[in-house]
């Protein structure tokens, strides 16, 4: 019997987690690993780690490899709006870029180049 993503998700209501992964056995010795994050970060990580406990039991590495329905749908549809966090790590990366690439061609300082791109 399949363990329901919905139960970890209520078991990380009812206790306040931010990630749940359960693993149950049955008389048959049939497994089941469910893994749930509440956000798709956490619940990346949460895959994760269930993808780490099956190959600690043995499982086929084609097993091992499973990635949330939420993740995969992320990586499919690029046009999804980044995460507030995701946009400040994007943008601060693209002014790093933009200061590196103003010094270079204009070769003049950190200070300067940092200046020029802040005014734009």
């Amino acid at each position: 019997m399949r363990i329901p993503i919905k139960a970890a998700r209520e078991i990380a209501k009812r206790y306040g987690l931010s990630q749940v992964v359960i693993w149950g056995k049955e008389d048959s010795a049939s497994q089941h690993v469910t893994t749930y994050g509440r956000t798709i970060a956490q619940c990346s990580l949460a895959a994760n780690f269930g993808n780490h406990l099956k190959r600690s039991l043995g499982w086929p590495e084609e097993l091992c490899q499973t990635k949330p329905a939420r993740v995969r749908a992320r990586s499919r549809d690029k046009r999804m709006r980044l995460l507030p966090e995701e946009r400040d790590i994007a943008n601060s990366g693209r002014v790093i870029l933009a200061i590196k690439m103003v010094r270079e061609r204009l070769g003049i300082g950190l200070v300067e180049a940092k200046e020029m791109v802040d005014r734009r």
